[in-house]
């Protein structure tokens, strides 16, 4: 299971993202640009670059990283 965590707070998306990049390793913004796309930008941690992932590879990279223990 990957454990997903959707911040509501009322601050800005910069404010959000600058505070996820302390505790979470792989980061997804969604907004009406990305609902309809095959790929979405992924902020990964580990290398602090944003990624074009498709919701298979980003799985796929996670059970990687997780030796497979979702």
């Amino acid at each position: 299971m990957i454990g997903v965590d959707v911040d509501n707070r009322d601050e800005t998306v910069g404010k959000k993202i600058r505070d996820a990049e302390k505790e979470i390793p792989y980061i997804v913004v969604l907004g009406e640009k990305e609902a309809g796309a095959e790929k979405f930008p992924v902020r990964v941690r580990a290398d602090g670059k944003l990624h074009e992932m498709a919701v298979k590879d980003l799985i796929a990279e996670i059970e990687d990283k997780t030796g497979g223990e979702l």
